[in-house]
């Protein structure tokens, strides 16, 4: 119905979400939060076909409905009628939902039991509107996910406007959905709390994880390296999506493990413009080595980098720590070797490439 170009395809981690939604609407769990990659059905899932679910069985339950965008708000909205208004739903279950004319818009319908579906956007107003349900799909634009004002901002939205909207305190339940995009996006700042049932799936297994189902109890044991869905997004197209999004977005959007973007020990604005006079001498040199074994696409890269260390002005130059060089590579544990070696080698222009580097001074 509303892909009618998309063959169907299902995966072990659909089930997974279905079986976590029907114990959303039985009340065994009453805060959800879902991680999973971009395109891997989540929002189907949760945000059309999970209410439209529900109201087979109970038309007069309300709806609440929140994205970062309004074109997207009202997208999923639009889907949720469509599916409603179509003649295959109302062959099977027209009887049970009818929508009312009374309220019929695409952000805002009815049914002719009073339940409500209303879907609005981050800094919109909610006053008066609210739900048994409450599902946040996407609160934060990846985009502008780095921005500190735009980030807090609305999770302050979700915290002051969109969590007060529940028609019953004791009962209610929220659903987030998102794929990461920061360490202090929804899903970081819900986590902080208590009480939250946490699905979050890597696109490749980073290691050795079982899953238990949380009503059949089934368990899915993913190996490490395991890729999420492979018929649908495979080996070849998660490191595409690597190369094009680069570490930090692919390790949030596609790993659901978000890392600070400028790291969390050393900040860019520690570091001044590069220098490409290196001072002839230092007081000291460094060689730091970060080692990983495995070359496979889930694994750790090993790292060298060389600082040199100057206590005071030198030479016309000024003191601090110069990054030297800096090396990485997925290599087995005799090629590291070789690369140290080359790193440690004779003279005082220690390289771990071939290629010069114009030094940094921290």
């Amino acid at each position: 119905m509303l892909e009618p170009k998309t063959p169907h395809s299902e995966n072990w981690h659909h089930q997974l979400l279905i079986e976590a939604l029907e114990a959303v609407a039985a009340g065994e769990i009453r805060r959800l939060i879902i991680n999973v990659p971009p395109r891997s059905g989540k929002s189907l899932l949760a945000s059309i076909l999970f209410p439209v679910w529900i109201w087979l069985g109970s038309p007069a339950e309300r709806f609440l409905f929140a994205s970062y965008s309004s074109v997207l708000a009202t997208k999923h909205s639009v889907d949720r009628r469509v599916l409603i208004q179509s003649e295959w739903f109302r062959r099977h279950w027209g009887s049970a939902v009818k929508l009312s004319d009374e309220s019929n818009l695409k952000t805002e319908f009815m049914n002719s039991a009073r339940g409500h579906m209303i879907a609005t956007s981050v800094g919109a107003s909610a006053t008066g509107r609210g739900g048994n349900f409450l599902i946040v799909d996407d609160l934060i634009n990846p985009e502008q996910a780095n921005s500190d004002l735009l980030r807090s901002s609305s999770i302050r939205w979700f915290n002051e406007t969109f969590s007060t909207r529940l028609d019953d305190k004791k009962s209610g339940r929220i659903v987030a959905i998102e794929q990461r995009t920061h360490s202090l996006d929804l899903t970081g700042h819900l986590l902080a709390e208590m009480g939250w049932h946490h699905i979050a799936l890597p696109a490749i297994a980073e290691k050795k994880t079982l899953i238990v189902f949380p009503r059949s109890l089934r368990e899915v044991l993913r190996e490490e390296g395991d890729i999420l869905w492979p018929t649908h997004e495979g080996k070849p197209e998660l490191e595409a999506a690597r190369q094009r999004l680069g570490s930090f977005a692919f390790q949030s959007q596609y790993q659901q493990a978000p890392i600070a973007r400028e790291g969390n020990l050393i900040k860019a604005e520690w570091l001044t413009p590069t220098y490409r006079s290196i001072p002839p001498h230092f007081g000291s040199l460094v060689l730091s080595v970060d080692t990983a074994f495995k070359t496979g696409t889930a694994n750790d890269y090993s790292a060298i980098v060389v600082v040199g260390s100057l206590q005071s002005p030198r030479d016309g130059h000024l003191p601090g720590r110069y990054v030297l060089d800096a090396w990485r590579g997925k290599v087995e544990f005799a090629d590291l070797k070789r690369v140290w070696s080359r790193c440690i080698g004779p003279g005082v222009r220690i390289r771990c490439s071939s290629k010069t580097r114009p030094a940094v001074r921290a």
